[in-house]
């Protein structure tokens, strides 16, 4: 089932409401360079997973984590200038994997962003990110 919602300045955010146990795994990304989202969900869809969403802003990065199932988020390090910290703290406390995703150096990153996640460094490769990725999803980070 499709959705849409109006979150906060206007900005929009979209996904899908996913079934918890699906075999699939099921990925949020939180990435505010529109031709990296794209590249990002190029990605998990040449994998054969699934995309719960995507969101460019920390409202609409905020509110799909809320609303969403999924099974782990792409968390870039940084979302239009401010950092995606209040992102990471609410992954963590709701114990949903992530990957972050930075061009930022890993010194400059908040501890939550680090803390149980797994740090890649832009520009990603794709073997390396599908890396991270299960590896987050087996609960490993």
């Amino acid at each position: 089932m499709a959705w849409r919602v109006r979150a906060f300045d206007g900005f929009e955010a979209w996904g899908w409401r996913m079934h918890v146990h699906s075999r699939t795994p099921s990925i949020l990304i939180i990435e505010d360079e529109p031709i990296l989202q794209l590249a990002y969900l190029d990605m998990i869809e040449s994998w054969n997973w699934k995309s719960a969403g995507t969101a460019a802003t920390m409202p609409a990065a905020l509110l799909l984590v809320e609303t969403s199932s999924f099974d782990a988020a792409i968390l870039d390090g940084e979302l239009r200038g401010e950092s995606s910290e209040p992102v990471a703290e609410r992954l963590l406390e709701l114990h949903l994997p992530f990957v972050t995703i930075s061009a930022t150096p890993r010194s400059r990153l908040c501890s939550c962003q680090c803390a149980g996640s797994c740090v890649l460094s832009k520009p990603v490769r794709e073997d390396a990110l599908r890396h991270e990725l299960e590896t987050a999803l087996k609960g490993d980070c």
